[in-house]
């Protein structure tokens, strides 16, 4: 657009309106769709197991399936011949799009900040502050649930249901969180700092009276025995013990 076909009739734009139905373009909407299925997907589960209840996820879900149907249609017409994704139909099926997959990004985000900062609250009381802030600090809270890919998808929806230019700055950042938010969320995992349901069971549980803290303590820290987590600080070292090749 910008340099084989710079002398094109009417210069870039009309280069892009021509040809913003090719092949490559539609492949480009299409793996963002995927994308987002799969980050959206995995925000589902992570809020399944920080509540520790499906319960919860039941209007997520339906919301991720809506968002999934919305998706391939946008895809299937902006595809057409002579469609433009920034235009028309398309358009139109690009804001409704947007508009559920980031209402879903802003509902799973809350419920997930909700569930810890009132986890928090209970093992600060008990704890203190500065041994919860582990598993209920602000990097938790960030990381967990996907703020900043939820901030940018609220910045990019808002935008584009204006009609603003800016829009595409909101939706490269919306789409580079999308990819590094999951990222994020499973190396916490792998060193053993992220959330699981053994550790949300024990966050709300009532401790017998006359439970030391530190005892409380160890279980919440090692209340995920059994998961899937690898402690990255054992890959370092050569003589790993055998109970640290049991917890991957």
């Amino acid at each position: 657009m910008w340099i084989v076909n710079a002398n094109y009739p009417g210069g870039s734009e009309a280069y892009f309106a021509a040809y913003a139905s090719v092949w490559y373009q539609t492949m480009g909407s299409a793996a963002s769709v995927v994308l987002s299925l799969l980050s959206d997907g995995l925000l589902i589960y992570r809020c399944f197991i920080v509540w520790n209840n499906w319960h919860v996820v039941v209007i997520p879900s339906i919301l991720y399936l809506a968002s999934g149907a919305l998706g391939i249609t946008l895809c299937y017409v902006s595809g057409s011949q002579s469609a433009n994704f920034f235009a028309g139909l398309a358009s139109q099926l690009g804001v409704a799009y947007s508009a559920t997959v980031i209402g879903l990004n802003f509902m799973v985000s809350s419920l997930i900040i909700g569930r810890i900062l009132f986890v928090a609250k209970r093992l600060q009381a008990t704890l203190g502050r500065a041994v919860s802030q582990t598993y209920t600090g602000a990097a938790s809270i960030i990381v967990e649930s996907a703020l900043p890919y939820t901030l940018f998808g609220i910045a990019y929806v808002v935008s584009l249901g204006i009609g603003s230019g800016i829009s595409i700055l909101f939706l490269s950042f919306y789409v580079m969180f999308t990819c590094i938010s999951p990222q994020m969320i499973i190396l916490r995992v792998l060193m053993r700092r992220g959330w699981t349901r053994d550790r949300s069971a024990l966050g709300t549980s009532s401790f017998p009276i006359g439970t030391r803290p530190i005892e409380i303590q160890e279980q919440f820290n090692y209340g995920s025995e059994g998961t899937s987590a690898i402690n990255l600080r054992s890959l370092g070292k050569s003589n790993a013990s055998s109970s640290d090749l049991d917890k991957v």
